[in-house]
């Protein structure tokens, strides 16, 4: 299912401490910073001191504006940040499992090592536990791991759920998790095997794209990724990105030309048909790269590494929903970007046709749903429609679109979508036929569409 990997529990093992000490060396630094037998209790002399919060009570105006200044620039609260000492002490959550005999215990970083020196063809990656930008509190859990790395079709890195699927081979809370992408920044792996995938595209352009140019690589040309549950790493969420997103979207149409095969469409799809997408430049060299590996499909990937990731072939139709009984605008769904349940009724559903995917890209698959690449339109009873979680039961989530008429039935409740003005939103109303109640799909025959296309600039 993984190559030529397997999911052995001893791909972490040595056969004592000192086994990986002797072979490795000791360093000082993890065993102070990492002690599991160090005081729950933290210093309070010692500001962030095993992790807690630090808070700023009645700033003066110049730190004020030393915090103001560190959220623009750097995305942190940038005079907290200089408050801690660099080498504060953290507390060790791992699971206990990760102190049974035979696993390494104090060498907590280094865990990830053993792996890719006992399989050259594997990546490790820590489970990474999140720094507070304001208050730089680390958020340490010994529970075990609940989520494992994914991607939106927009190519950006997603944390999903963790399945029966991902733990099928895993007998103990400390054993490998195989994980379909990873978040990048923080991993390990062989400098030959990174070599012999081509290392990262030289023509990327300062940050984004890379984690999930090198995790889809990985896995279709031979090589596997796990998360080691007793290696944690403790990572600053940034309250935003400084990156540009013009150069990651130029990062991502690389990476979605070169590995995607023809799913490379719903990208560029989800990504504004092609408006504003920035030049990309030469693939060629990267597109030989893979032929000269021999590496699998972007088809095989989706189904034997992430099978529970939704698959755009799997729509009858898709794109922008355009509504035919909005004379004085033309209005089409719209999900807002929230990538969150929409139960507040409040919220609207639609808004003015934009031609440019994102939110507005919406897909009817074989089961009547229509949703996102998460939610589905949801009706329950009353008038109003919701989104919520796509669960593939059909009931208040099954609908019939009829391509010849427009009219979207809800097939439960038989009654129809309706652009109702009277509400404010979308409705589900008695089937009258009128305008309010019809659709168009922007394409609704998606296989001529993918045998017909071809990714270019």
């Amino acid at each position: 299912m993984f190559g030529d990997t397997t999911n052995d529990p001893n791909l972490v093992h040595f056969e004592n401490e000192q086994s990986f000490i002797d072979r490795f060396g000791e360093d000082p630094r993890i065993a102070k910073m990492f002690n599991k037998t160090s005081p729950r209790t933290h210093n309070e002399d010692i500001p962030g001191d095993m992790g807690i919060p630090v808070f700023v009570e009645n700033p003066t105006e110049k730190v004020r504006k030393i915090i103001k200044d560190g959220y623009n620039l750097y995305g942190y609260n940038k005079y907290v940040s200089d408050l801690i000492p660099i080498e504060r002490r953290l507390p060790d959550r791992r699971n206990e499992w990760c102190f049974t005999p035979n696993r390494v215990s104090k060498m907590l970083l280094p865990t990830t090592v053993i792996m890719v020196t006992k399989n050259w063809r594997s990546i490790a990656i820590p489970v990474f536990n999140l720094i507070n930008p304001s208050t730089f509190a680390c958020n340490f859990s010994d529970q075990p791991v609940s989520s494992v790395g994914g991607f939106k079709w927009d190519l950006m890195f997603a944390f999903n759920e963790i399945s029966s699927w991902h733990t099928r081979n895993v007998n103990t809370s400390a054993d490998p998790i195989p994980s379909p992408t990873m978040s990048g920044g923080f991993f390990s792996i062989h400098r030959d095997f990174f070599s012999y995938l081509g290392k990262y595209d030289d023509q990327f352009e300062i940050w984004g794209g890379e984690n999930i140019e090198l995790s889809f690589k990985t896995w279709m040309c031979g090589g596997s990724i796990y998360i080691l549950p007793c290696s944690h790493v403790a990572h600053l969420e940034r309250i935003r990105s400084v990156y540009s997103r013009e150069t990651v979207k130029r990062n991502n149409a690389r990476l979605a030309a070169v590995w995607l095969d023809e799913f490379a469409h719903f990208y560029f799809v989800r990504a504004g048909r092609g408006q504003g997408l920035p030049n990309y430049g030469d693939v060629s060299s990267r597109l030989a790269l893979r032929r000269s590996l021999n590496c699998s499909s972007f088809d095989w990937y989706l189904k034997n590494v992430i099978p529970s990731m939704f698959n755009p072939k799997s729509a009858l139709a898709y794109g922008e929903v355009r509504s035919l009984g909005s004379s004085e605008q033309q209005l089409c769904l719209d999900s807002h970007g929230t990538g969150k349940l929409s139960t507040n009724y409040s919220q609207s559903l639609h808004w003015e046709c934009h031609g440019l995917g994102g939110n507005q890209l919406w897909y009817y698959t074989v089961l009547g749903e229509i949703r996102d690449e998460q939610n589905c339109l949801d009706f329950f009873g009353g008038e109003r429609v919701i989104l919520y979680p796509c669960h593939k039961s059909g009931g208040n989530q099954e609908w019939e679109y009829h391509g010849e008429t427009g009219i979207i039935v809800h097939t439960k409740s038989r009654r129809c979508l309706t652009l109702d003005g009277a509400v404010g939103n979308l409705a589900v109303t008695a089937c009258q036929g009128r305008l309010e109640q019809k659709w168009k799909f922007e394409v609704d025959n998606i296989y001529d569409t993918l045998n017909n296309f071809r990714f270019s600039q």
